[in-house]
């Protein structure tokens, strides 16, 4: 990859790659800056970017929610604690990270009742509260909530029958 195509990575994606980052480490600004670093650093050393947008996206949002985790990781070897909305919720994202790009578990997700697998990948792959999500789909936050929960119970079933 070129310094032109890692200017123009950087101008299409550095949007999302923050967003990512400073979701996963919430109050630890500058853990997300290495995070978002970390993250195009790594693509620039990589093989190469799909060319079709949507596949593009997605390798480069993995890319930032695994160097987030990588650095979240490291703070809970040194003993840091984040404010996170829900530890649970935290910890299910960082064990999903390693599966996520599973399509088998992705269709399972997906095929949870509307919107309930939108809401979860928005919430773990993409870091959005339950607030913003609330937001977005015209519910309480609560709601989001539960309804989540009920979705992680469902998926934690189908995974065990697996």
């Amino acid at each position: 990859m070129t310094e032109h195509e890692l200017d123009k990575l950087l101008q299409e994606y550095g949007g999302a790659v923050r967003a990512v980052c400073r979701a996963i480490l919430p109050g630890h600004p500058q853990d997300a800056e290495e995070a978002e670093a970390d993250t195009f650093y790594k693509l620039w050393r990589g093989a190469g970017l799909p060319a079709g947008p949507a596949h593009r996206r997605r390798l480069v949002v993995l890319t930032a929610r695994q160097c987030a985790i990588d650095r979240y990781r490291a703070l809970l070897r040194r003993g840091e604690t984040l404010p996170l909305d829900d530890r649970d919720d935290a910890e299910l994202a960082v064990a999903l990270e390693s599966t996520l790009e599973s399509r088998e578990l992705i269709a399972q997700i997906m095929a949870l009742p509307p919107p309930d697998g939108e809401l979860f990948l928005r919430r773990y792959l993409y870091g959005e509260t339950a607030a913003q999500l609330g937001a977005a789909f015209d519910m309480p936050a609560a709601t989001v909530r539960t309804r989540l929960h009920r979705a992680r119970l469902a998926l934690q079933k189908l995974l065990k029958e697996v």
